[in-house]
């Protein structure tokens, strides 16, 4: 058995990954995934940038501390927001998966227009900085 320095040695680099609507169910089960390493694999160190929304941020600080106290050895930062260009600059990943839930009264179609919406505002963020990373790597690496 090595040693756990050993093993560390061989980790990759720390990813960044953001998740909107980290508050919610779908997404608490997912992030214990990526915590435990079932996702990325279980020698690629990751730090969570958490979205959610002023509603939900009691609910995220709750699921930053549960992620915290897990101690998952490739957890090595937990990130709280609620403002997007914050959450999402400097992510490799994002995981868009937060939408507004439906209310009382509400149509389907009035709902998919709404978070229509929101993830479309969201992915044009992400595309943003994710064409400026990209770019700039290019530049240094001249591509």
């Amino acid at each position: 058995m090595c040693s756990q320095e050993e093993e560390t040695k061989s980790w990759k680099k720390l990813i960044n990954i953001g998740v909107s609507g980290a508050a919610g169910m779908i997404s608490n089960h997912l992030l214990f995934k990526l915590a435990a390493g079932e996702v990325f694999g279980p020698d690629q160190p990751i730090a969570l940038k958490l979205l959610g929304s002023e509603r939900s941020f009691q609910a995220l600080e709750g699921v930053a501390m549960e992620l915290e106290d897990s101690l998952f050895p490739l957890l090595r930062e937990v990130s709280i927001g609620i403002d997007p260009y914050d959450v999402f600059q400097d992510v490799e990943w994002a995981l868009l998966i937060g939408a507004k839930p439906r209310g009382p009264g509400m149509e389907r179609a009035d709902l998919l227009d709404i978070n229509g919406q929101i993830f479309a505002e969201q992915v044009l963020l992400v595309f943003r900085f994710f064409y400026h990373t990209s770019y700039n790597h290019c530049k240094k690496r001249s591509c």
